[in-house]
């Protein structure tokens, strides 16, 4: 990563105190990668995420990440032009089966009981 780092310090040193930049290797740590919410097996991938509301902001994949590329995308972020991606949220479920008339179920130590 030696060669990535050295061409965008220069983009993140622009932003120090207001945007932290970290680089991590997108094959071994996938799952950090996902989370932010880089899909595509495409590498190198950049993304945003607040701490606050946990919005990630992704950079378009596939889309050289370039010291101006960085400068524009973190420009376009503090000035509120980025719509962010909330983190996914619990799946929606289908609603259950309507059901059909109810029969008597018959207990063990006899009877009927019907629900």
């Amino acid at each position: 990563f030696a060669a990535e780092r050295a061409a965008l310090e220069p983009a993140a040193r622009e932003f120090d105190g207001r945007i932290l930049f970290a680089l991590c290797d997108g094959i071994k740590q996938r799952f950090r990668k996902i989370a932010l919410g880089l899909t595509a097996d495409t590498l190198p991938a950049m993304a945003l995420n607040t701490k606050e509301e946990h919005a990630r902001y992704p950079f378009e994949q596939g889309k050289p990440i370039t010291p101006a590329s960085v400068r524009a995308f973190c420009a376009d972020y503090l000035a509120g032009r980025l719509m962010p991606r909330l983190p996914d949220t619990a799946p929606v479920l289908p609603p259950p089966p309507e059901r059909g008339p109810r029969a008597p179920v018959p207990l063990a130590g006899g009877g009927t009981y019907t629900p």
